[in-house]
């Protein structure tokens, strides 16, 4: 099976590392992406990918056109989010998250559930 490609939409360039180096020992290849430009240029490159993960905390609202833009592209998601933002849920939802999960996030439990849906 190939590596499935999954976008790290996420401000915090250490949170990008990790994740990636978590993803490439399940075999996945990740992007780091910060900005909806960068979101734009990876949704134009040849490898589709299967999957996002967006960390919502330390974006502005622009974090939701990203999400549709996601959506739009038929690219599952999973919403990561701080535990104090209880109505982000619906928020997430409502515009195309598959999940959300709010931090602390069991790394184990998040790799899984990408792993599944990376697929």
């Amino acid at each position: 099976m190939a590596a499935a490609m999954i976008l790290l939409i996420m401000r915090k360039p250490g949170n990008i590392r990790v994740m990636q180096h978590a993803l490439d020992h399940l075999g996945h290849s990740s992007k780091g992406i910060s900005t909806e430009a960068e979101l734009q240029a990876a949704l134009a490159e040849p490898i589709s990918p299967r999957l996002g993960v967006v960390d919502v905390t330390d974006f502005s609202t622009d974090v939701w056109s990203m999400c549709t833009r996601l959506q739009n592209h038929n690219i599952p998601f999973i919403v990561l989010s701080a535990p104090q933002t209880l109505n982000l849920d619906n928020h997430s939802l409502a515009y195309g998250a598959t999940s959300v999960l709010r931090k602390p996030i069991a790394k184990s439990a998040l790799l899984q559930l990408i792993h599944g849906l990376a697929a």
